[in-house]
């Protein structure tokens, strides 16, 4: 998630929600599921911003253990 940390729609969005958390507190009940579902739609927005910046998916068998070896030997040099 690193990769999208960083983008102003990530940061927008992480404080939109952070503050609707706070000012939904005093709502009924109906209200806060309502909200939140729509919430939950937002969600998939974000997910599809994170997974446009993250690198693509490696393709193959042993890919990934490849992918994590070298990820590791960067951070061990």
């Amino acid at each position: 998630m690193a990769q999208a940390e960083h983008l102003p729609i990530y940061k927008g969005s992480h404080e939109l929600c952070l503050y609707l958390e706070q000012v939904v507190q005093g709502f009924s009940r109906y209200h806060k599921d309502s909200l939140g579902a729509d919430l939950r739609r937002a969600q998939r927005v974000l997910k599809l911003v994170v997974r446009a910046n993250s690198p693509p998916a490696p393709a193959g068998p042993g890919a990934r253990v490849r992918q994590r070896r070298e990820q590791a030997e960067r951070v061990s040099a």
